[in-house]
C-alpha cells in the first residue's frame, strides 16, 4: 500500500517501545514513484530521530510482495 502516513504511524508506534525491547525495523518500498518515496523518506526521517535501527530500502521496480519481504530479510541484521 502506498501510504506513507500509515507506514510512518506504524513505525512510530513501534519506536515508542525502543527502550523496552530491542527492535530493528526495515521498511521496503517496492517500486513506488519518486513522489511517494520522497514523502516516505521525509516521514521516516522525522520518526528516525533517536532510533537508529530503522532502515528504508527501495526496490527500483515493483517486484511483488514475496520479493519485498526477501529484500527486508536480506538487509536486516537481526
Amino acid at each position: 500500500v502506498n501510504d506513507s502516513i500509515k507506514t510512518t504511524a506504524c513505525v512510530k508506534a513501534w519506536s515508542e517501545h525502543k527502550d523496552k525491547i530491542k527492535l530493528e525495523i526495515v521498511v521496503v518500498d517496492d517500486g513506488s514513484d519518486e513522489k511517494h518515496l520522497s514523502d516516505l523518506d521525509d516521514a521516516l526521517t522525522r520518526v528516525r530521530h533517536g532510533f537508529y535501527d530503522l532502515q528504508l530500502y527501495e526496490n527500483r521496480q515493483n517486484l511483488g510482495f514475496s520479493a519485498a519481504v526477501n529484500t527486508g530479510i536480506m538487509w536486516s541484521h537481526g
